[in-house]
Formats: structure tokens, C-alpha cells, sequence
């Protein structure tokens, strides 16, 4: 999907405020996530995995130019500096994170997939649609 998709869907959706398109993105990665919690064969794994993967497709490339335009020139190494190292240490935590959701239920770790999913697009809506003017 990312491989046929992502380029056409990328110039679609900059024609729309990056906060929004974000927050669909993290929404959909979110419910993807949670829709596995009511799988129950591969098809509709599959059907999950793509919703996941869409808003992946929507949010990802989004993000990164968002952060880089937000970033003052000088400063943009930092700011994707700082970005990809929030993702690194979700990369470490995540696993760890989600063996004790799991280990407390599967409901609880499909749940705080989709809670998760809906702060993060929160949060994303709540940024500024375009960086302040230095000065």
C-alpha cells in the first residue's frame, strides 16, 4: 500500500491544513490498531492493518515536513533531531508498554490503541495551522 499510495495520497493532502490531516492519520492508526481487538481471521487482520496503514500513509510524511516548516531555519536539525528521537523512544517503550497492557487484559491493550489514537489527534489539532512570524 505505502509503495503504490503514498506519493498521489501525499499530493492530495497537502492542499489541507497539516493539523488535520495529521489527526486523521493518528485516528485511523489508532482505530486500525483497535479493530484488531474484534478480528477474529486473517481478512479482517488484513482490513485492519490496511486502516492502520492508511493513516500512517496520511499523518507520517504530513508530520515531518509540519516539524521542519514549524522549525526556525537554523534550528530545523534540532527540531527533526528532537521528532525522531520522540519516535525512537517509542520504538523502546512500546513494546514494554503494551506486553503489561496485554498482560492486564486484551481489551485493555485494544482500548488504549484507540484512547491513544484519539489523544494524538487531538493533540495534533491542537497545534498552530502555520508557524508565528520570527520577531
Amino acid at each position: 500500500m505505502v509503495v503504490v499510495f503514498e506519493l498521489p495520497l501525499t499530493t492530495l493532502t497537502r492542499r489541507f491544513p497539516a493539523p488535520r490531516v495529521i489527526s486523521l492519520g493518528f485516528l485511523l492508526a489508532g482505530f486500525g490498531f483497535a479493530l484488531l481487538g474484534l478480528a477474529t481471521s486473517i481478512p479482517a487482520m488484513v482490513a485492519c492493518m490496511a486502516v492502520f496503514t492508511l493513516g500512517e500513509m496520511l499523518s507520517m510524511p504530513m508530520a515531518s515536513a509540519y516539524v521542519a516548516d514549524l522549525a526556525p531555519p537554523s534550528m530545523r536539525g534540532r527540531y527533526m533531531g528532537v521528532y525522531g528521537m520522540t519516535w525512537t523512544l517509542a520504538l523502546v517503550v512500546g513494546p514494554a508498554l503494551g506486553m503489561s497492557l496485554l498482560a492486564a487484559g486484551p481489551t485493555v491493550l485494544w482500548l488504549a490503541c484507540a484512547a491513544l489514537g484519539a489523544l494524538a489527534a487531538a493533540l495534533a489539532l491542537g497545534s498552530p495551522a502555520k508557524r508565528a512570524p520570527a520577531g
